[in-house]
């Protein structure tokens, strides 16, 4: 078998930063799978331990901010709150692994590391993402995990309760529509 550790790269969005690793039959089919301009390789040739410790380094802040790119699956800039649940979930989980890897091994992570280039447009992922970064300061990308998702839960929040206040904003266009309907009719 022939490992390869890939880091996404900042045109990758939400997963920048993210490192995984894959298992090839042979050193030619991973030359043909690691073509994929998102993604820099950063071992090769590794024995699974040492792809799996390559892989705990990943940024914390990078696990989290896949996890909303995660949430966004539609392409809309919207996120689906139960799915980002899911995902954050999975990132902690990962997150609380990685720091026992890396405490138990005495590794270090990088202190340089991509990070997501957040977009201008005004949206839900968007919005997630920035209290994601604001609140991951550290130079290896470590998160008060409690900090950070009692602030994405917050946004979420306000969020739905955005989609919420729309709705009735439609509603009410439309019941309004409705009513100058009628008013037409029982002019003529």
């Amino acid at each position: 078998m022939h490992n390869v550790v890939f880091e996404y790269l900042a045109e990758a969005g939400g997963y920048a930063g993210t490192r995984f690793y894959c298992s090839y039959r042979s050193l030619a089919e991973s030359q043909k799978a690691g073509n994929d301009p998102r993604l820099k390789i950063i071992a090769e040739g590794v024995s699974d331990d040492e792809a799996q410790n390559l892989t705990a380094l990943t940024p914390e802040i990078c696990r989290i901010t896949a996890a909303i790119h995660e949430a966004s699956y539609r392409g809309d800039g919207t996120v689906d709150p139960a799915i980002l649940h899911h995902h954050l979930q999975m990132a902690v989980f990962a997150i609380m692994h990685d720091r026992e890897l890396i405490d138990r091994l005495k590794l270090n992570r990088p202190e340089n590391y991509a990070t997501v280039e957040v977009g201008a447009e005004k949206n839900e992922v968007n919005s997630l993402l920035n209290v994601a970064l604001d609140y991951a300061k550290d130079p290896y990308g470590e998160v008060d995990i409690d900090n950070i998702l009692s602030q994405l839960h917050y946004q979420l929040l306000v969020m739905v309760e955005e989609r919420i206040l729309n709705s009735f904003q439609e509603i009410d266009e439309l019941l309004d529509g409705l009513d100058d309907e009628e008013m037409d009719e029982d002019e003529e």
